[in-house]
């Protein structure tokens, strides 16, 4: 099995149809989850936090698709979720994370400081590391249930 982050934007190749369908987590949001409107990978501005969730999770043997659109909003998340539910219909977990602007509301975020972001609004790595840390510990809780 692979343990690369599988991303939206490869969605039109006949290995993504395939690998859809072991996904066991679909992280959905905007720039902060995925650049996947921005070409490839690696020219995305910056790091995001699947890639290092992907390596948190290796252990766990979950798979995580990388669904993050630069500049999506909140209201469209639904439709979104909702078609992330068809894509990858045998998905187990969703990790949603929209709403950039209430970042300093956010559970996750409260561990991000000044030095962990990029500009204004994305992190860095080390602000991607911190987010993906933050959430395998909720995947361990709950996949080990």
């Amino acid at each position: 099995m692979t343990t690369e982050v599988l991303h939206l934007a490869d969605r039109d190749t006949d290995s993504f149809q395939r690998e859809r369908l072991v996904v066991d987590v679909v992280c959905a949001g905007d720039s902060l989850t995925g650049w996947n409107n921005d070409g490839p990978m690696a020219h995305w501005p910056y790091p995001c936090y699947p890639q290092f969730l992907q390596e948190s999770c290796r252990p766990l043997g979950l798979r995580i698709a990388n669904g993050g659109i630069a500049g999506e909003i909140s209201h469209n998340g639904i439709a979104q979720v909702r078609d992330y539910l068809e894509l990858f219909p045998n998905a187990r977990y969703f990790v949603i994370g929209y709403g950039t602007n209430d970042l300093g509301m956010a559970d996750i975020c409260s561990n991000l400081r000044d030095e962990h972001f990029a500009d204004e609004l994305h992190p860095n790595e080390a602000g991607a590391k911190i987010i993906a840390e933050e959430i395998v510990k909720v995947l361990r809780t709950v996949h080990a249930g």
